[in-house]
């Protein structure tokens, strides 16, 4: 089983307290790490990443391609085997896409993905990515993701 360093869900940056993640967890924690990147901003694969200057300069952007953007970057993740049941919305200046995420041990955890907004989670804020700690309302990172609902054997 891999782990990697716990990474706080709004800055992404290390913890006061370090501690390993790992499991469910962490897939989301790299999903989120993949979601944040910039189309071009890798190095090694210009083609990685997601377009977000171009959909900011968009007054809408075209829901069917950022939902193909996001689902090729979420299903490119270690521990992501496919995801199901996605339906995505615009509401202002945020883009919503839910989703299940499906896991090696068919663990399935619907998410919510918030592209360029608040990150006003499902009743009561945005969770991290343990589904404990909360993301403060005045945060405006580029993408939050809300882990909706978790469970085993689907």
């Amino acid at each position: 089983m891999s782990s990697d360093w716990y990474l706080d869900p709004v800055t992404g940056d290390l913890p006061d307290v370090f501690r390993p993640t790992e499991g469910v967890e962490l897939i989301l924690q790299r999903v989120t790490t993949r979601l944040r990147t910039f189309l071009g901003e890798v190095l090694e694969d210009k083609r990685a990443g997601l377009p977000f200057i171009r959909w900011a300069s968009t007054k809408t952007p075209n829901l069917d391609e950022v939902v193909a953007f996001i689902r090729r970057e979420v299903e490119g993740v270690p521990g992501v085997l496919r995801t199901e049941g996605v339906s995505a919305a615009i509401a202002d200046s945020q883009v919503q896409v839910s989703m299940s995420v499906i896991t090696p041990n068919d663990d399935a955890l619907r998410v919510r993905i918030d592209l360029f907004g608040q990150g006003n989670g499902s009743s009561g804020g945005a969770v991290g990515l343990d589904g404990s700690d909360p993301v403060p309302e005045n945060a405006s990172p580029i993408v939050v993701i809300t882990l909706l609902d978790s469970f085993i054997g689907i």
